[in-house]
């Protein structure tokens, strides 16, 4: 009986310490994840956006209608003294804009030029609108290819007739003119009454081919191969007497 007594005692003995031997293991942690998460999306950093500057709109043109409401800046003249042909060093003529017009006023037997200087043209049509302020003789010009060897020059009087010559210039600033072509027309306005005093003159200088336009009428066309490339102009010339004549506009364009 005491031997039953002792192993029930020594069994519950060990169920005891069994017990406190589970109860104070360790707690097993849960396995870590193996998955690699995706780094954060960067923030793009702060900028300021510089705004782009407007193109500028070009100074001088190719191509545009002058209607002299500004200064002469790119139309430098120059005078014959109609006496001798010869180019002037000094002169006592003077352009300068009057009422949005680029007026010649002369005295006898001068001839101005005025010349449009940024660019040069082979192929070119130039239309002007010119206005006679007197009652005298003088002529109207306008002009292609104009460089330091010559130019074309194709000269309307108000007296009805018209001239076209090719002008070479030699090293001692004489001018020398070849007659291409002359002849009338009845298309020219004469007078300096209103509705008669104001004519509309055009030229094109394409190829080898020289053509003079005088209100809208095709007048005359010349041939002539001289001369490639140059500057376009206008021109007035005054002869035994002083003359006053405005452009009021002057358009370059293609031909």
């Amino acid at each position: 009986m005491k031997i039953i007594k002792l192993l029930s005692a020594l069994l519950f003995l060990m169920v005891i310490l069994a017990c406190e031997a589970v109860s104070s293991a360790p707690t097993q942690q849960p396995f870590a994840s193996t998955s690699t998460l995706a780094p954060p999306t960067p923030i793009p950093p702060t900028f300021t956006l510089t705004p782009i500057p407007p193109t500028s709109t070009p100074e001088f043109l190719q191509y545009y209608t002058e209607e002299f409401d500004k200064d002469l800046k790119y139309w430098p003249f120059y005078v014959v003294d109609g006496y001798s042909g010869v180019t002037m060093k000094e002169s006592d003529v003077e352009l300068e804009i009057v009422d949005g017009s680029i007026s010649f006023d002369l005295p006898k037997w001068r001839w101005a030029y005025a010349t449009y200087d940024p660019f040069e043209y082979e192929n070119v049509r130039v239309e002007a609108q010119a206005e006679n302020l007197g009652t005298n003789n003088n002529n109207v010009s306008l002009i292609c290819r104009y460089s330091e060897q010559g130019w074309y020059e194709f000269n309307v009087a108000n007296n009805g007739l018209y001239w076209i010559y090719y002008a070479s210039v030699r090293a001692d600033g004489y001018v020398s003119y070849k007659l291409l072509e002359e002849g009338g027309s009845n298309s020219i306005m004469q007078g300096n009454t209103p509705g008669r005093n104001l004519n509309t003159y055009a030229i094109t200088c394409r190829g080898d081919t020289l053509t003079l336009y005088i209100n809208g009428d095709m007048t005359k066309v010349v041939r002539d191969s001289t001369l490639k490339s140059g500057k376009i102009g206008v021109s007035i010339s005054s002869f035994a007497t002083a003359v006053n004549v405005r452009f009021n506009w002057v358009k370059i364009s293609e031909p």
